[in-house]
């Protein structure tokens, strides 16, 4: 096996280990929040989470994802790319309390009264462990980024369990417990990485602060459009339908989170690959047989979650909230195609083409944007999963569109056939329309199409191990 292989076999090891284990743990308590919490407590606790997600990368000028892509470049000294890295949090760090201090004594934004304090902590924390886990993974410490989800995921656990369960603090606790867990997150980071001992120029500007923002600049459009069209959804059901039917969406998105969690696992390592094998000649056919494999186990994946999505919901959404069950098969497709335009995201990457992610982004947000509006008024909060799986659909073409000559044509066919058996999967289950023998049906006819794919991998594994 090439060593391209074994490497990105080695760091989705590294990651499957500590990520798969921790969310599955964390999955536990998902019955335990929306026991405890009300729908319009989860659904404010998300609309808070959601925009912090959305801000920060701008007041940081998305440096984190300059500092990953630059301190794989050899061509720059890690210490220089590191201090400019550290500049943008730091000024970060200074506008996030400027806003908080002008929310407090001018605004008063409703959605923020009394959490004012955790939404500053989460937002510090955010950005903090947002800029070491790029850090970790621009020098190649995969295994730090394992460990650290691990930690991440036992003190979150913890933490829900005494402040839900023992002191009853309900969306305080919720909020404490999450912060806690990017905190123990942090600190770990800190402990194997320092924080660097370098003399930070906050109104110089050399060639390589030019450099690095030309590239992570134009890529604040891809994470804000990013952001934006996994939450544009939920911004407009809470305008037409108020906080109680986001908190149902909001849940929705637990079942979805199983396949993103599949999935990152792999992208994370992926990231690393498709950078360090752009510059190899037969970087194509790797790049296509990855793609292959990639798509056909999320797929697979995809397909099994819509059979057994009111199975999960039963277990998992309880009171008010198992109603989100109906919104689950759009999201499931809508996160398949989110994370197939994540492949090709480093690809882009790879290509220092941050333009062309940015060009995607915004217009899966405008399209996202519209269709929330004209679906939601037609075909009430179910319009919003279906506008934000058009949208995603979108982002992917425009990605794909950018890097297409990266990618083997004959790789298509299997790929679109599967997506379309997956569309008509979602309608069956989203409208009741017959039983499960039909999705049982595509099930099967989605594994056979994409099952020889996985195979070969898995057989080059075997070939690998035994040598």
């Amino acid at each position: 096996m090439d060593n391209k292989y074994k490497k990105l076999i080695k760091n989705t090891g590294y990651l499957t280990a500590s990520n798969f284990a921790s969310k599955i743990l964390v999955y536990f308590l998902v019955p335990l929040y929306t026991y405890v919490l009300s729908t319009e407590e989860y659904g404010k606790y998300d609309t808070i989470v959601t925009t912090v997600q959305i801000i920060t990368p701008i007041l940081i000028a998305n440096i984190s994802d300059g500092l990953m892509r630059f301190l794989m470049d050899t061509s720059y000294d890690n210490d220089d790319v590191a201090r400019i890295g550290y500049k943008y949090l730091f000024i970060g760090y200074i506008f996030i309390g400027l806003i908080t201090l002008i929310n407090v004594f001018f605004f008063h934004v409703p959605a923020l009264n009394g959490y004012e304090l955790y939404t500053f902590l989460y937002a510090i924390l955010f950005i903090t462990n947002s800029f070491y886990t790029q850090y970790a993974k621009g020098i190649n410490k995969v295994n730090l980024m394992a460990i650290s989800g691990v930690i991440s995921t036992l003190s979150v656990i913890v933490s829900n369990i005494i402040f839900l369960l023992v002191f009853k603090w309900g969306l305080s606790g919720f909020f404490l417990a999450n912060i806690i867990s990017l905190f123990c997150s942090v600190l770990f980071y800190i402990s194997r990485l320092g924080i660097g001992r370098y003399r930070i120029a906050f109104f110089e500007i050399s060639e390589l602060d030019k450099t690095m923002l030309a590239y992570s600049l134009p890529l604040i459009f891809n994470v804000v459009g990013w952001s934006l069209n996994s939450s544009l959804d939920k911004y407009c059901v809470i305008f037409f339908y108020g906080f109680a039917a986001n908190g149902i969406l909001a849940v929705s998105y637990k079942i979805p989170t199983i396949l993103n969690t599949i999935y990152s696992i792999f992208t994370q390592a992926w990231q690393i690959s498709a950078v360090e094998e752009y510059v190899n000649d037969n970087r194509i056919k790797f790049y296509s047989n990855t793609f292959l494999v990639f798509n056909s186990m999320g797929s697979i994946c995809c397909a099994f979650l819509i059979v057994f999505n009111k199975t999960l919901a039963q277990h998992l959404f309880l009171k008010d909230f198992y109603d989100a069950w109906r919104y689950v098969p759009f999201l499931l497709l809508s996160s398949l195609f989110n994370q197939t335009a994540g492949f090709i995201g480093p690809l882009l990457s790879a290509k220092k083409n941050s333009r062309a992610m940015a060009i995607a982004a915004i217009w899966g947000s405008v399209s996202n944007f519209i269709l929330n509006v004209v679906l939601l008024m037609v075909m009430g909060v179910q319009g919003a999963t279906i506008a934000t799986a058009i949208s995603s659909f979108i982002i992917f073409y425009v990605r794909w569109y950018y890097a297409r000559d990266l990618l083997e044509k004959e790789i298509y066919v299997p790929i679109y056939v599967t997506w379309i058996l997956l569309l008509a999967s979602c309608i069956v289950e989203s409208y009741e329309i017959t039983n499960y023998a039909i999705q049982i049906i595509i099930l099967f006819v989605i594994f056979i199409i994409n099952s020889k794919y996985i195979f070969t991998a898995i057989q080059k594994i075997i070939r690998r191990s035994r040598k």
